[in-house]
């Protein structure tokens, strides 16, 4: 059995103390990243557009941009009519960032892995909803 914690004990294992979100010459607040993402590359910093196939029977295709800013923790996931948040949930390395697209109204959700493959493409893989159907596809820098 293991004894109770001390309040000394406690306090030495919390966390740091947070810190408010950093101001911009504005005056408004950047984005924090999530605890433990980081903040997105500047590699991956830019406007992404190409098209993304179903990995399923039916191989839909669909035009696709996502709009990154280099050391934000969100991008914006357009698709269509469609424009919902992308929150970065990890970066793997220097070329592979893990996100995730908020659910908006009829708008579905999912993750997806960015992977750089030089200064002007990427690949994308795309899990929708509870991972149930997936779209790969090569995104260009515009």
């Amino acid at each position: 059995m293991t004894p109770p914690e001390t309040s000394a004990a406690r306090k030495s294992t919390s966390g740091p103390a947070s810190t408010p979100s950093p101001k911009t010459a504005s005056g408004s607040t950047t984005a924090a990243p999530p605890a433990g993402a980081g903040a997105i590359p500047e590699a991956f910093t830019g406007t992404w557009t190409g098209r993304v196939v179903s990995q399923d029977d039916r191989k839909q295709a669909a035009d696709v941009t996502i709009t990154l800013t280099g050391g934000q923790s969100t991008g914006t996931w357009t698709n269509g009519d469609c424009a919902q948040q992308a929150t970065l949930t990890r970066v793997r390395s220097d070329t592979v960032l893990e996100m995730t697209v908020a659910q908006r109204d009829r708008c579905v959700g999912g993750d997806m892995t960015l992977t750089l493959n030089d200064p002007q493409s990427l690949d994308l893989v795309r899990q929708e909803g509870a991972s149930a159907l997936e779209y790969r596809g090569s995104l260009r820098r515009s």
